[in-house]
């Protein structure tokens, strides 16, 4: 098979026999060899794609599956390849997976543990032991508490075995060990809080954590900045913190108790919080995601916004604050940092990027059970614009983020006055659009419509085939095609903003770029909005993955659509010429 990616598949197997033994084994072959050595997979890719189109008949456009074909066949694939998963995982960069409390609890660095009914310990996390002394199968006893609490906390523990409750139970003080006992001095409280948590069993549990925070200017200011809070909410979420009594902060301040009380309940209605000890693990969280939030000391202009569920939502800006607002989409991978030719080109135009992070990548909380990507991006970036105070604005959307855009648009189309696609997305229908694109794609396609199982073997295997490049090689085997895009990437600024993108959207796992795949592999036509949508499609004419033909047939859902070509450019067509982009947008309502 050709490495051209553009080159069609045969649909043939040169294998012996239908089953193709052959084939089969050197995919399992491979799927081990892979964990060791990153660059096979390339040679496993294309041996996937030639065993799975086997299963289509060849003259179908809708790519049924042969009468004889079948799944089951498959299932030492599964087997074999979710072995080779778990070796892959156990190197480095892991999925982001719903976690157990227990997993939960040793991913935080505050003191926590998980007690039953009866008070007996369940799971305490390595702080919990290190500092409160405590471990799984001992008992809470009264001595572990400040005097004249332990009584209550059993009959609140008591409750927890029917369920159903909300919020923050109790908090008390407990004590930790000291080696002079006698020494009453010496002995330290940490205070606690009590929650009720539900285990993956559906059992309900108590959860023990400390809520206990430094806070820090810098912190402080960075979390002002980041949630916009006005210098008095600012106020009350440092005395939150630090455990200063309203009344105490109102003497201080020589203000009236119930003009402070007025504005912690707005301040914890815009942080979608209920209580002091949900603010103070707000802000220890934000300070983790903040640090994260810089790639090699280069801050970035952002902000967080809290979310129902426990779930946080960045928002990166790009242009002058008071540049006129574009709603922008990033890439699965790339886009979460811009080159500087963008930006100055933003500057000149008096352009402001509004980029909310997508749920999984960067510092954005992944969604929550039972909900999807597309619709979740669709609610936060709402109430983004609220915040923002932006009513309506046009949308640019940077490659795979051309699905959310137009999720977004169909969600919520008053707010949209219309849509650039920059290198976007295209939906993969039929066998002829199938055709045309990269083998990467190719493989994710079938693969998440007949053999899901394999996918997260195939989208780790390409993660670690990229980990093991040099930056540079990375990003030539993402432009491959392109005589134009491999000429661009001698523009250090251009590699540099492409890989610490990469970097960000990576931060959590690759389990939200696995979703990005599966994705764009579906037939996601459904979140197409209105026909008499504005729309604009900007491509590189050299683009590998998003073929003319495939375009133009898209384009035929939006009537009045336009497609502008840039010439020796191919997926960088937005890094080349982005002023072309941005003309591309003087026909829409501009706020």
């Amino acid at each position: 098979m050709s490495n051209d990616p553009r080159e069609p598949i045969t649909l043939t197997d040169t294998t012996s026999g239908d089953d193709g033994p052959n084939l089969h084994n050197q995919v399992i072959h491979l799927a081990y060899a892979l964990t060791a050595d990153p660059t096979q997979f390339g040679t496993l890719q294309q041996l996937v794609i030639a065993k799975v189109f086997h299963m289509f008949n060849e003259d179908d456009e809708t790519l049924s599956l042969r009468p004889s074909a079948t799944i089951e066949r498959y299932d030492e694939w599964r087997f074999h390849m979710n072995n080779a998963l778990n070796l892959l995982e156990m190197q480095g960069r892991h999925a982001q997976k719903p976690q157990s409390l227990e997993e939960k609890l040793n991913a935080t660095s505050e003191p926590s543990a998980l007690v039953d009914e009866t008070g007996c310990i369940l799971h305490a996390n390595g702080e919990a032991q290190r500092l409160l002394g405590l471990a799984s199968g001992k008992v809470l006893c009264a001595a572990q508490f400040e005097p004249g609490v332990f009584s209550a906390l059993e009959k609140t523990l008591a409750n927890i075995r029917y369920g159903g409750n909300t919020g923050i139970l109790s908090v008390v003080r407990m004590s930790k060990p000291v080696k002079r006992r006698r020494d009453v001095n010496s002995q330290r409280w940490i205070k606690m809080a009590l929650t009720e948590e539900t285990r993956t069993d559906g059992r309900p549990v108590g959860r023990l954590s400390a809520t206990e925070t430094v806070w820090t200017d810098e912190g402080g200011h960075a979390f002002q900045k980041a949630f916009n809070l006005t210098e008095a909410e600012f106020e009350i979420a440092k005395a939150s913190v630090e455990d200063i009594q309203l009344a105490d902060l109102a003497e201080q301040r020589e203000r009236s108790i119930n003009t402070l009380r007025s504005q912690r309940r707005a301040l914890f209605q815009k942080l979608s919080i209920h209580s002091q000890i949900e603010l103070t693990r707000l802000y220890s969280g934000f300070r983790y995601l903040d640090a994260e939030a810089k790639v090699g000391g280069e801050p970035i202009d952002a902000m967080m916004i809290a979310r129902p569920g426990g779930r946080q939502v960045e928002t990166r800006f790009f242009g002058p604050k008071s540049g006129r607002p574009i709603i922008f989409f990033h890439d699965g991978l790339f886009g979460l940092r811009l080159p500087p030719i963008v930006l100055r080109e933003l500057d000149q135009r008096q352009l402001r990027l509004i980029c909310l992070c997508r749920p999984g990548f960067a510092g954005t909380s992944a969604v929550l059970e039972g909900e999807k990507s597309p619709e979740a991006t669709a609610k936060d970036l709402c109430v983004v614009l609220d915040q923002l105070e932006i009513k309506r604005a046009p949308v640019m959307a940077y490659q795979s983020g051309a699905i959310a855009g137009f999720a977004f648009a169909r969600a919520a189309p008053e707010r949209v006055s219309g849509i650039v696609s920059v290198s976007g997305a295209t939906p993969l229908l039929t066998k002829s659009a199938l055709n045309r694109i990269t083998p990467l794609l190719r493989s994710a396609y079938l693969g998440v419509r007949y053999i899901p199982e394999i996918i997260p073997f195939l989208t780790r295997g390409r993660i670690a085939f990229t980990d093991a490049l040099a930056p540079k090689e990375f990003l030539k085997d993402h432009v491959a095609g392109s005589a134009g895009d491999l000429a661009l990437l001698d523009d250090p600024e251009i590699c540099d903003a492409m890989v610490k993108s990469r970097n960000d959207a990576m931060r959590q796992g690759y389990h939200a770029f696995m979703g990005e795949l599966s994705l764009m592999a579906s037939d996601w036509t459904t979140y197409l909005p209105s026909h008499d949508l504005p729309v604009s499609f900007v491509y590189g004419e050299e683009d590998s993955v998003n073929h003319l033909d495939t375009v133009d047939e898209f384009g035929s859902f939006f009537p009045n659509a336009t497609l502008k070509l840039i010439k020796k450019t191919g997926r960088l067509a937005f890094y080349r010429s982005p002023g072309i982009a941005f003309d591309a947008m003087d026909k829409f309502e501009m706020l």
